[in-house]
């Protein structure tokens, strides 16, 4: 049967329905944001100029150039792009939203972040705020928030905060929850950081998220490894971090991945080898024998072709330290080595009796080093 429906009043928001055609200028920026985010950023830049040609205080346009420009690197006119729009309309929430994000941008390296200046923490830190206190139901805030006390490695409790309130506005973002878990083990609370990138890795929505949460796996159970191995020894630890836009990011393939991965590695090791002191050098080699006498112990240690010896009182007054989880149950002691040991060997050079000695100098750390390792300038 059909029932049949009397409207007694006629319904009121027909009177307030109006229908405004758009202006070449924001058509061609509707166009233009449509063409970044489908990775067309030549012709993005093409259209969004024409654009600003006809109105050049658009901030769609303006805002989506600075996007085209952080692209292509030219993050001095990313920000000039940006800030035009926030010096006309310091209450636009995604102006804001948007000029943090470039700026962490700014100092990643094919995605990747290891540390940021303290300029550049506190324009981001100001910029999010300000985005929060005018949006407060923007997730991607409150993550980005979270990510750069997780990459300043300080304030993680509140990182946590913010990622737990980016993931209540959006609680099936995959991202979010990787991200989660790589604040919980800067918290060292390895049961609850592992049990989310699991839970990531088995039910992933892309192929990226799953390669993302095994490496987080792995960095989690690393980190929970070293920390075991230095036994309150204050071990430095290396650890890069991925910047992804799920809004606005193709998402790299399973090799771009792993290459990206490869490169930060390198670069962050690095960054944790122990800190030279003055008179101090560092080789990279192989450490092939160590032979212990009365007056001390010398080590035999290959690099480039060369074979040198180096000297120490005892084993005691060595720091060593290891990069490579193959050297977990390793004993280190006197004779010929089972197998030779990749290490960054650091030095103070010889001076006279040692040296007549032949003796390249005195050994004050061995840090262990995984085979691909590399000395960069």
């Amino acid at each position: 049967t059909m029932t049949s429906i009397d409207f007694k009043s006629k319904l009121t928001f027909d009177a307030e329905l109006q229908a405004a055609p758009l202006t070449d200028a924001e058509a061609r920026a509707y166009l233009g944001n449509l063409l970044y985010h489908s990775y067309r950023y030549a012709q993005a830049e093409n259209v969004l100029r024409q654009s600003l040609a006809l109105d050049a205080s658009n901030a769609r346009a303006l805002l989506t150039l600075g996007l085209v420009k952080m692209r292509q690197k030219n993050y001095t006119e990313a920000k000039k792009y940006i800030e035009q729009v926030l010096h006309t309309d310091a209450q636009n929430y995604l102006a804001h939203y948007k000029y943090a994000y470039v700026l962490s941008r700014e100092q990643a390296d094919d995605d990747f972040v290891i540390s940021y200046s303290t300029e550049a923490i506190e324009k981001m830190r100001a910029a999010l705020k300000k985005t929060i206190e005018l949006k407060p139901d923007l997730a991607e805030a409150y993550n980005l928030y979270a990510f750069i006390n997780l990459v300043q490695n300080r304030q993680i409790d509140e990182g946590i905060e913010f990622e737990r309130k980016a993931l209540a506005l959006a609680p099936a973002n995959q991202w979010y929850q990787i991200r989660l878990a790589e604040l919980l083990m800067r918290k060292k609370d390895f049961p609850a950081a592992r049990a989310l990138a699991d839970k990531v890795f088995e039910t992933p929505s892309n192929k990226s998220l799953k390669d993302y949460a095994q490496s987080t796996l792995k960095s989690i159970n690393d980190f929970e490894r070293q920390l075991a191995e230095a036994k309150n020894k204050n071990v430095p630890t290396a650890t890069t971090y991925l910047i992804y836009d799920m809004e606005t990011e193709k998402p790299p393939s399973e090799e771009e991945l792993a290459r990206r991965r490869e490169k930060l590695k390198l670069e962050s090791l690095n960054a944790a080898l122990r800190k030279l002191d003055a008179g101090e050098r560092r080789i990279l080699g192989f450490l092939t024998k160590i032979n212990c006498t009365p007056k001390g112990i010398t080590y035999l240690f290959k690099t480039d072709g060369n074979e040198m010896t180096f000297t120490s009182k005892d084993f005691n007054s060595l720091i060593l330290i290891s990069y490579e989880e193959n050297m977990a149950n390793t004993q280190i002691g006197c004779g010929q080595l089972k197998r030779e040991s990749f290490v960054v060997l650091t030095f103070r050079q010889a001076a006279g009796a040692a040296a007549a000695a032949k003796s390249a100098g005195e050994i004050v750390s061995l840090e262990f080093m995984p085979a691909d390792f590399k000395l960069l300038d």
